[in-house]
């Protein structure tokens, strides 16, 4: 990724850069649709893989640590935010 991107591909030959990696907001949305399709068959993949035999067998020990994996950050956040002053907050306009 930071071979091919801007930062050196970019900095060493920049013509060619931007003949591969096009500005043209047409051009990202096509990329970025793309790309979304193959984290969904990423995410197809992995779930094809998952053995259900091994999922109800520690299932309980997984359900308990993904919720206190989501619930101690966000109390966290939520106390910090409790405390930050007024003026760290962002503008609401």
């Amino acid at each position: 990724g930071i071979v091919l991107g801007p930062s050196l591909f970019g900095w060493i030959w920049p013509e060619a850069q931007h003949l591969i990696f096009s500005t043209d907001p047409a051009q990202k949305s096509m990329i970025d649709a793309v790309s979304q399709l193959g984290i969904l068959l990423l995410l197809l993949l992995t779930g094809m893989e998952t053995d259900l035999r091994l999922v109800r067998r520690v299932g309980a020990a997984c359900f308990s640590i993904s919720i206190t994996g989501v619930v101690v950050p966000f109390t966290c956040g939520f106390a910090l935010a409790q405390v930050l002053p007024g003026s760290l907050l962002p503008d609401p306009t």
